[in-house]
């Protein structure tokens, strides 16, 4: 993987992409952060390079030693443009990883997430960062300098503040994603669901360690199955010293009338700091049945303001959205196949 990376590197000296040029190579350095983090939670460690302004680093292969007994890599994602990385994560107690930048690499250039096991013992976890392979934006071999980082491990007293930009949208027409960032500390979420804003019917609660949520910062939900059934929901990040206060993640209201083949789609909708965002999604069963898909502020049918329809019909299994400043408390959304009419439904987001 990263040996393909470096391909890449010298097929774009190749072809002119990447400057040539001749002469020794300097020296750029190469370095792992350090990052605090309860046991139970998720470490992100930032990795950066210090470019020689006459030899800027233009790919690297490296590796990223850990202790396996405290910690687990997870994730890696690039921080700067233009960069390309591929990391290799299923070796405990190691993670190896190829970075190219056309032009040469400088800053943050990616991240790297660990968990960190429940049962990880206070302290430092160093993280000893070697350099394989590295070539200058011109192709030279360079001698990078590297520098460790570390993980420490706190001990738990304070529960982690709230989940912060939580958010829900559609994924298919049986399935929802609710998606925030993620608070450091956090070793699990409570999910609370309910059938009404004031989380006070049909209230159920649902603990997801971190361990279990694939992308760490990401759910799914189940849609409302029945015409009028609407979903309201809740989020608190907790660790092993209690909970955060809760905070709203939207709701989801399902019209499906008068059967399955007729009106069918449901509404995504959440506030965030008094904008209003609202996806509609047709759920349809029949093939290539196609339609108008409009956004309201307000409960449509009641004097809702209009927010404005998708620009195309939407076939089913698809969906579109709009965002506007909320005026009322409520987002509607309606279906309709002309010359046929609406269908609405309405979720309170504030």
């Amino acid at each position: 993987m990263w040996r393909k990376l470096l391909l890449a590197a010298v097929a774009l000296a190749v072809t002119g992409l990447l400057p040539t040029g001749r002469g020794e190579a300097q020296s750029p350095q190469v370095s792992v952060g350090v990052a605090t983090a309860p046991p139970g939670s998720t470490a992100i460690v930032a990795v950066g390079v210090s470019p020689d302004p006459q030899a800027p680093l233009g790919a690297v292969v490296l590796r990223i030693g850990y202790d396996p007994s405290r910690l687990r890599a997870s994730a890696f994602s690039p921080l700067a443009e233009g960069v390309l990385v591929e990391c290799d994560l299923s070796t405990q107690g190691q993670v190896r990883c190829g970075l190219l930048h056309a032009t040469g690499m400088s800053g943050q250039v990616m991240s790297l997430t660990f968990q960190v096991l429940s049962q990880a013992a206070p302290g430092v976890v160093p993280l000893t960062l070697t350099v394989d392979e590295c070539f200058t934006a011109q192709g030279q071999g360079a001698n990078c300098l590297r520098a460790d980082g570390a993980v420490v491990v706190q001990s738990t007293t304070t529960p982690p503040p709230p989940p912060l930009l939580v958010a829900i949208r559609p994924l298919s027409a049986t399935q929802a994603l609710i998606s925030w960032l993620p608070p450091s500390g956090t070793t699990h979420y409570l999910l609370r669901s309910a059938l009404n804003y004031e989380m006070t019917m049909g209230v159920r609660d649902t603990t997801l360690p971190v361990e279990s949520l694939p992308l760490g910062n990401a759910l799914t939900v189940g849609v409302p199955e029945g015409d009028g059934l609407t979903f309201y929901y809740q989020l608190a990040a907790c660790n092993q010293a209690g909970c955060s206060p809760f905070v709203r993640a939207g709701g989801l209201a399902r019209r499906m009338w008068p059967g399955a083949a007729d009106w069918n789609f449901y509404l995504a909708a959440y506030d965030f700091v008094g904008t209003t965002t609202a996806w509609a999604f047709n759920a349809s069963p029949v093939p290539g049945k196609e339609s108008v898909m409009a956004f309201y502020d307000g409960i449509q049918g009641f004097g809702a303001a209009p927010r404005g329809q998708c620009p195309l019909p939407v076939p089913p299994g698809s969906a579109c959205t709009r965002s506007w400043a909320g005026g009322s408390a409520f987002a509607s959304a309606s279906q309709s196949f002309p010359p046929f009419g609406e269908v609405g439904a309405a979720l309170r987001v504030r």
